[in-house]
């Protein structure tokens, strides 16, 4: 359910692109992650939004890429589909490895995903999630939350983030296109 949820919110998104087994693989180390928040918005018992994230970055990109098998395994079906997607995977997991050297520390958390389903979409489900998410990040001593989105062609989003007191700290460099991150001290 989280798989297809993520797949309409995100359809031209490279996580999508690398398909349903990867998402699968991606969602359940997070989920193995012990330092992890996953909250999921509903609608009549059906999930409508959910918003992902782990504490201590660094630890959680260096589980990543611990389970880089399964990862792989997951992945290997949209690299023989498109196998130009290995550019970007390999952009990606270079950016990934550099996150694991960081000093961020354990107290920083990283709001990896926030995704509402376009039915939904303008109705508060995203505010709300991201205000719960913060709210457990709080609770679990997190000094701050970060979130990374795309620079250009976003102004929707750069100013969702603004409204909920997010500020930007810088570009990010490495991904496979221009990014900007957030933070939001707790």
């Amino acid at each position: 359910m989280i798989v297809h949820l993520h797949q309409a919110a995100f359809p031209d998104a490279l996580l999508t692109r690398l398909g349903g087994s990867f998402l699968e693989q991606y969602y359940g180390i997070l989920l193995a992650n012990p330092n992890h928040i996953f909250l999921v918005a509903s609608d009549d018992g059906k999930p409508v939004g959910f918003a992902a994230g782990f504490g201590d970055p660094s630890g959680f990109y260096a589980l990543l890429r611990s389970r880089k098998w399964s990862v792989i395994r997951g992945l290997a079906p949209a690299l023989i589909r498109r196998p130009s997607t290995l550019l970007a995977v390999g952009r990606n997991y270079l950016w990934a490895r550099g996150r694991t050297s960081e000093p961020v520390g354990a107290s920083a958390g990283e709001l990896s995903s926030l995704a509402v389903h376009p039915g939904h979409q303008g109705q508060g489900v995203g505010a709300r999630l991201v205000t719960a998410f913060l709210a457990r990040a709080l609770e679990l001593g997190w000094s701050s939350v970060a979130v990374t989105t795309d620079e250009a062609n976003n102004d929707g989003v750069r100013r969702f983030y603004d409204r909920l007191g997010f500020r930007v700290t810088g570009d990010v460099k490495g991904r496979t296109r221009p990014m900007v991150e957030y933070v939001k001290a707790l």
